[in-house]
C-alpha cells in the first residue's frame, strides 16, 4: 500500500504542476485500500488547495462474473477493473457533472516543467471528442474473440466498416491488427461512450458476451474498435505539447530533447534500477497502422 501511495503522490504532483493555472477536480477511484484518512490528507495537500479531490470506492457485485470460466492469469479484482473502465466509468453518476473527463492511472505521470494550456479547452474549442497519448498492440492472447464479435455486431446493424477501422484494425489479409489506442491516458467527451447510441450497444454486447472475464478484453481494444469506427478522424486527436509516461514507458513532448526529458523523469523515479523506455511518437511498435494516423497537436 505504501509502494501505491508513493506512486500515486508523485503522478498527482505532476497533475498539479501542469495544471496549476487551471486547476480540475480529480476524483480516486478505489476499492477501499484508500479509505484511510492520513492517506487521503496527504494526497489531498500534493494537490493543493485550488484542486478539490475526491474519493469514491467502488463495490463490484459477483454477479458481474456472469456464466463461464474465469481467466486464471488474473485476479477477479483486475478483470472487475477492466470492466469498469470499459463502461462503468462512462456512467458513473459522478461525470454527469462535467463535459470531459480524464483518465490517468496511479502509474500515469504527465511530463512537462510548467503549466500547459488546458487540454479540456483546446478540445472543447476544436470539437474534439477524444484525445490519447499513445498506441500499441494488444497481445493476441487478450483478444480472442474480441474482432468476430465486432463484425457480428456491425452486421447486426447493417453497417459498413469505416476507413479508420479498415486502415488500422484490420491488415491486408483481413486479420486482426491488434492495435490499440492505450486507455491509461483517456480524454474524451462524456457523452461518447455513455450517449451515442451505437457505442452504447457495443459496450454492452461485450458486456453481455463475458470476454472480459473469460479472455482478459481490456478496455483498450474494446474502445478503439468503436473509436475507429464511429468517431470521423478529425474528432480523434494525439496530445504531443506534453509528455507522458505509464509505469516505465514514456513519450517525450514534441521538440524536447530526449536528454532533457529522461532527465525529469529521473526526477519523478529516482530509483537507479528503472529502465526508461521511450516510445518516439508515442509509437510501439513504430509501425502500427495508429501511430501517425490521427492528427497530432503539438502547440
Amino acid at each position: 500500500m505504501r509502494t501505491k501511495v508513493y506512486y500515486l503522490n508523485k503522478s498527482l504532483a505532476q497533475l498539479s504542476l501542469l495544471l496549476a493555472n487551471n486547476p480540475r477536480p480529480v476524483v480516486i477511484f478505489h476499492e477501499g485500500d484508500f479509505n484511510d484518512n492520513d492517506i487521503q490528507q496527504s494526497l489531498a495537500q500534493t494537490l493543493g488547495s485550488r484542486t478539490p479531490l475526491a474519493f469514491e470506492r467502488i463495490q463490484f457485485s459477483n454477479s458481474s462474473t456472469r456464466s463461464g470460466p474465469i481467466h486464471r492469469g488474473y485476479t477477479f479484482s483486475y478483470l472487475n477493473m477492466c470492466r469498469f473502465f470499459t463502461l462503468m466509468l462512462p456512467n458513473h453518476p459522478l461525470l454527469t457533472l462535467f463535459t470531459f473527463y480524464w483518465r490517468l492511472d496511479s502509474h500515469s505521470y504527465i511530463l512537462g516543467s510548467k503549466p500547459i494550456e488546458d487540454p479540456f479547452e483546446i478540445m472543447q474549442k476544436r470539437h474534439i471528442q477524444y484525445a490519447f497519448a499513445m498506441v500499441y498492440l494488444e497481445t493476441e492472447e487478450y483478444a480472442i474473440g474480441l474482432l468476430s464479435l465486432f463484425h457480428e455486431f456491425l452486421k447486426n446493424h447493417n453497417l459498413k466498416a469505416s476507413t479508420a477501422f479498415e486502415k488500422t484494425q484490420t491488415t491486408q489479409s483481413g486479420q486482426y491488427s491488434l492495435a490499440i489506442i492505450s486507455t491509461n491516458f483517456a480524454i474524451a467527451n462524456v457523452s461518447l461512450f455513455r450517449d451515442h447510441p451505437l457505442m452504447r450497444t457495443w459496450l454492452h454486447k461485450v458486456d453481455r458476451n463475458g470476454g472480459i472475464y473469460r479472455h482478459r478484453w481490456g478496455d483498450a481494444p474494446i474502445h478503439t474498435l468503436a473509436l475507429t469506427q464511429f468517431l470521423e478522424p478529425d474528432q480523434i486527436v494525439q496530445l504531443r505539447y506534453f509528455g507522458y509516461m505509464h509505469r516505465t514507458e514514456y513519450v517525450c513532448p514534441r521538440g524536447i530533447e530526449r536528454h532533457l526529458c529522461e532527465k525529469q523523469l529521473r526526477s519523478i523515479l529516482p530509483n537507479p534500477n528503472i529502465i526508461f523506455i521511450n516510445l518516439i511518437g508515442g509509437c510501439l511498435p513504430a509501425g502500427s497502422p495508429l501511430c501517425h494516423y490521427y492528427p497530432e497537436i503539438e502547440l
